[in-house]
């Protein structure tokens, strides 16, 4: 019976009309709508593309597990309603009659369910762990099998020390472990043939990268390429189509490009297969296991995209692009691709949070299952659109930039967003929940893809190594002056904000550029970059301490003048603008005490301060509650000494 009901509940939330779910009248959309878990959480096709599973929140914010007929969407099964305060993570497909789903609740834990497609043979499969030891899924089968893939990841005083891949059974009966042959030392990344066996490996050790092959029929591993891991020399294996064809990755003019290597002669191919200007190649090989044939690849440039090989695919592109042209449109089409009737389409744009449909290849139609946001109305958007500004040394640097919706005839509020990390892209031209809420306030928003950020080329990327508070920081003031001089930012109202790095940065932006940013909100803020390498509480390990941190940072000992110049907390007496600042009172990246003692200091000068505590958050907020009172703060903290001030 309460199936039954579920089962109702869903198919009522599944196919009302998206226009019935959103407010009925203009007002701005709420915080929550933003800022909730998804509505539609997580889908998945099935192997053969005859089902796809989806994660759908209930109105009490409990989360069903259901499967839909691809021939019939009305055709559902719901497998039963998530425990309350349980989030689905992810989830996919052991075979065509078997689903694994990851459930997550952040105070007691996760679970890595397997089912089959009515609910039965329900397993936990192992995943979990200690400080010494960790164990997750690492990928999915194609054999059709109950078996999943499933990693081990080994440690050593916090550093990663080797993983190993097991093959397990999704009903517990057995797990065998995948090294047919003595694996490499100090193992950190794998790549699986198309047969699922692990024959490439990755390892790590003292900044030294090296990738390995395992030759079929072979009994010892072949050192590929070994350079160091922030070298620009050297390939990175991509995904191995077969025994002799190795996609890779390597430098181009300063760009990562894709071309082929063989793996029988060694040799890289003369010409790349892909190279995209201004883009290091990032993205997804889609494999059709069945054909085994590569038929395109998702790739990510300013924004996401597929180029497709196959002249069929390519066909269907086209198909789905003239139903839903006004958005980017990503097809996955399960294990056996070619053969499937159904394909998975996932659909947004920069005004657009994720919406998913079937497409049926016999009908040429499509249907739609929901989507992650449906309370957001594209219309209430603002425009988002990508561009390059010269830093007052020349470098250019990549920058998003968001536009209030509506038309504007004066220059308008402005905050500088800045991305954590920070080796890690920031942005992409898609939806997204903080740029798109600030600017349906009235903000402009400002996302620059500063030094040190990744995904646009290793100048970019190197140009960042020992200039925390340095030339990245004065890339973002260079940032907001570009707007200014772009005729969208009143001068007097730009604030500055970001979490992890983006709060250290924060925090300098308001010490260095007092005369240009008027407030700032700073998440997760790092203070002491003294206090980063020698914190007992820090999760960090002894191999990031010693070497990578002090490659990109600098070293406690030798840098210890920089250190101090470029430390917030150094530099407190100089807050004197609005903050807001908030911390987790779990977080073991950058311990609470980086937050608490900056509040100390600043307040003995500086009334206006904020200072907000979760207690049960880590580095960044996995509560639902918690991000939603974070940015009604914000909402409040900016409309007080940003919009509303002259």
């Amino acid at each position: 019976m309460k199936k039954n009901i579920l089962r109702a509940l869903f198919a009522l939330l599944l196919f009302i009309p998206l226009t019935q779910l959103v407010r009925a009248d203009d007002k701005l959309p709420s915080v929550e709508s933003f800022f909730q878990n998804d509505e539609l959480g997580a889908v998945a096709i099935s192997p053969s593309g005859h089902h796809v599973v989806v994660a759908q929140r209930l109105p009490d914010s409990r989360y069903v597990v259901a499967v839909i007929d691809t021939a019939d969407p009305k055709k559902i099964n719901v497998l039963g309603a998530m425990p309350t305060g349980w989030v689905v993570g992810y989830l996919g497909w052991v075979n065509e009659h078997r689903i694994y789903y990851h459930i997550v609740d952040f105070d007691r834990g996760a679970k890595l369910i397997a089912s089959e497609l009515d609910g039965s043979r329900q397993e936990n499969v192992v995943v979990g762990g200690n400080s010494d030891q960790a164990s997750g899924l690492w990928s999915a089968m194609h054999d059709g099998s109950d078996n999943v893939i499933t990693v081990t990841y080994t440690y050593d005083r916090k550093t990663l020390v080797n993983t190993h891949l097991r093959r397990t059974n999704t009903d517990r009966s057995n797990e065998v472990n995948m090294d047919s042959v003595l694996q490499p030392k100090h193992v950190t990344s794998w790549r699986l043939d198309v047969h699922d066996f692990p024959r490439i490996a990755g390892t790590n050790f003292q900044l030294q990268c090296a990738w390995w092959y395992l030759p079929e029929k072979s009994d010892s591993w072949v050192e590929l390429v070994k350079n160091g891991c922030y070298e620009d020399t050297g390939f990175t294996p991509f995904f191995l189509e077969s025994d002799h064809n190795l996609y890779v990755t390597q430098n181009l003019n300063g760009y990562k490009a894709l071309y082929t290597y063989d793996l029988k002669s060694m040799k890289l191919a003369n010409e790349p297969l892909i190279n995209i200007k201004g883009f290091d190649l990032s993205g997804t090989i889609q494999f059709d296991y069945g054909a085994k044939k590569v038929l395109g690849l998702h790739y990510l440039s300013d924004a996401e995209s597929t180029l497709w090989f196959d002249a069929d695919m390519k066909a269907a592109q086209q198909k789905i692009d003239q139903l839903l042209p006004a958005t980017n449109n990503t097809i996955d089409c399960g294990a056996d691709c070619l053969n499937s009737p159904a394909m998975l389409v996932a659909s947004q744009s920069d005004r657009q949070p994720s919406q998913y449909y079937i497409f049926s290849k016999s009908t040429g139609t499509i249907t739609a299952l929901g989507g992650s946001k449906p309370e957001i109305k594209p219309a209430q958007m603002g425009r988002r659109d990508f561009d390059h500004y010269a830093a007052r040394d020349g470098m250019e640097i990549p920058v998003y930039v968001t536009i209030p919706p509506g038309k504007h005839d004066a220059p308008m509020p402005t905050v500088v967003l800045v991305h954590g990390g920070p080796w890690m892209r920031g942005s992409s031209w898609e939806w997204e929940a903080e740029a798109q809420f600030l600017a349906s306030r009235g903000y402009v928003v400002i996302q620059p893809e500063f030094r040190g950020s990744t995904g646009f080329g290793s100048a970019l990327f190197k140009a960042g190594f020992k200039q925390w508070g340095l030339t990245m920081q004065d890339d973002l003031a260079d940032a907001a002056n570009w707007a200014i001089k772009k005729g969208w930012t009143d001068p007097k109202r730009i604030a500055i904000m970001g979490g992890s790095y983006g709060g250290y940065a924060t925090l300098m932006g308001l010490i260095k550029n007092p005369e240009l940013f008027r407030c700032g909100v700073a998440m997760a803020a790092e203070t002491d970059l003294i206090a980063r390498f020698n914190s007992p509480e820090s999760d960090a390990s002894d191999a990031i301490l010693d070497f990578d941190l002090k490659t990109l940072v600098g070293d406690p000992d030798t840098d210890k003048v920089m250190f101090k110049q470029n430390s917030p907390l150094e530099h407190a007496d100089k807050i004197t603008q609005p903050l807001l600042i908030e911390h987790g009172g779990l977080d073991r990246r950058i311990p609470i005490s980086h937050a608490s003692d900056l509040v100390s200091a600043v307040r003995k000068h500086n009334d206006h301060v904020e200072w907000i505590v979760y207690n049960d958050e880590g580095h960044g907020l996995a509560h639902e509650e918690n991000r939603i009172d974070l940015w009604k703060h914000i909402e409040t903290f900016l409309d007080k000494n940003l919009k509303n001030v002259e």
